[in-house]
């Protein structure tokens, strides 16, 4: 019997598994970058509020909370709608593409993109384009719904 025949094609064998193993690609599941890099511009952002708000500006919050989302709709390609107040007054900024209508203190309104809307109320209930209802009886409340829309999907945070 040949000995190095046989470790040649064992080796040939092991080699060519090898070969096959590196160059195969198999089936497997990953999330979009889409929605990580959302959710990481959705903790960056209401970190950045957070920072504004905590810093003791008084009157001047608002403006710099507007400030800073302008910044992040220019450079992320994302649509903020922003809540910022209390019970006494509160002011909602929709930065959305689209109208949105919601119920403040028994009356149905409609904000259009790029307004705002001073109110105030314990409750504003959104109805459109999502539902969801947000509370406002502590003092300086900000509440935030950030949307991505990318190639016809659109995602929320």
């Amino acid at each position: 019997m040949n000995r190095k025949g046989q470790y040649f094609i064992i080796f040939a064998v092991i080699f060519g598994i090898l070969i096959l193993g590196t160059a195969t690609h198999f089936n497997f599941i990953s999330s979009k970058s889409t929605f990580n890099d959302l959710s990481r511009t959705c903790d960056n952002y209401r970190h950045e509020v957070f920072v504004i708000t905590q810093s003791g500006l008084g009157t001047q919050e608002l403006s710099e909370i507007q400030k800073l989302t302008d910044t992040f709709i220019e450079n992320k390609k994302i649509q903020i709608l922003f809540i910022y107040g209390d019970s006494n007054q509160a002011t909602i900024q929709n930065n959305f593409s689209e109208p949105i209508s919601l119920i403040r203190g028994g009356s149905v309104r409609v904000i259009n993109k790029n307004d705002k809307l001073v109110s105030a109320g314990n409750n504003i209930n959104i109805t459109s384009p999502f539902n969801r209802i947000f509370d406002l009886t502590e003092t300086r409340n900000f509440f935030s719904v950030i949307r991505m829309v990318k190639e016809n999907e659109v995602y929320y945070c």
